[in-house]
């Protein structure tokens, strides 16, 4: 099942392992994302980063919504680098629209930056706090 994940990052349906990978904390078990309708599960070539996003039609416009986003290696400015991967991977696929949904508020200010420099289309306003406060 991980040779999919390596030959192909993006996975959907029965294809979608059922395996923890407790270095992760809201993308932990990839499989938690199959109830969504069109819902589809990434990892980054060097399985560093994860993320979740399903297609979503809005009066008659198509839309990837990216719902979750994480890297392992916070901090160091990776994020940008593996967003990057995550919407090519999404827009080889289908080339529409990426909008970002269910942001935690610690991490608006580089979802901000992301609508800003043009990498996502856009974005929620709301901002979910994080459990640990």
């Amino acid at each position: 099942m991980w040779f999919n994940i390596l030959k192909n990052p993006i996975l959907e349906g029965d294809d979608i392992p059922n395996i923890a990978d407790r270095r992760y904390t809201l993308a932990s078990n990839m499989a938690n994302h199959k109830q969504y309708t069109g819902g589809i599960v990434w990892e980054s070539k060097d399985m560093e980063a994860r993320g979740y996003a399903f297609k979503w039609v809005s009066e008659d416009i198509p839309y990837w919504l990216i719902t979750v986003f994480e890297v392992l290696d916070k901090g160091k400015g990776k994020g940008e680098e593996y967003l990057k991967e995550f919407i090519s991977d999404l827009k080889a696929k289908e080339p529409i629209s990426i909008w970002v949904v269910t942001v935690l508020e610690d991490s608006s200010s580089f979802w901000e930056r992301m609508l800003q420099i043009g990498i996502i289309d856009g974005q929620t306003k709301y901002y979910f706090p994080n459990d640990d406060e």
